[in-house]
């Protein structure tokens, strides 16, 4: 939408590619979740991405804002696991696991396609 989930400031398109204006956030921190999917990421304003740090939204936000913020992702957010992501009030070590466990199970499934297209490839040749 092109509105930052944080601020809910309008990112400007003729300004996106400026640099320091607007950066891609990652709503759980890569650092803890290892995820680098769409439904983790939202665009923000840099500044933004840079306070919120190494904190999911609801860790960052001002107890005055979450309110607004929760009322704003139900009503724009429609991806739904993107959604989940944003309301997360907390992140656990056993969240930390699951997204882990996740990964893994994701990196594994794709070794294996690639696997098996190279051997399906030399068994055509």
């Amino acid at each position: 939408d092109g509105i930052c989930p944080y601020t809910k400031t309008y990112i400007k398109y003729e300004n996106l590619f400026d640099k320091g204006y607007a950066e891609i956030d990652h709503i759980i921190p890569y650092s803890l979740s290892f995820d680098d999917s769409f439904n983790n990421k939202v665009l923000t304003t840099a500044t933004q991405n840079r306070q919120k740090g190494n904190r999911i939204p609801l860790e960052y936000l001002p107890e005055s804002e979450k309110n607004g913020f929760r009322v704003w992702v139900n009503s724009n957010i429609r991806n739904h696991r993107k959604r989940q992501n944003l309301l997360k009030e907390h992140f656990t070590e056993a969240d930390k696991k699951e997204f882990k466990f996740a990964k893994l199970t994701e990196e594994a499934k794709d070794r294996k396609e690639a696997v098996i297209k190279n051997n399906y490839r030399e068994l055509e040749a």
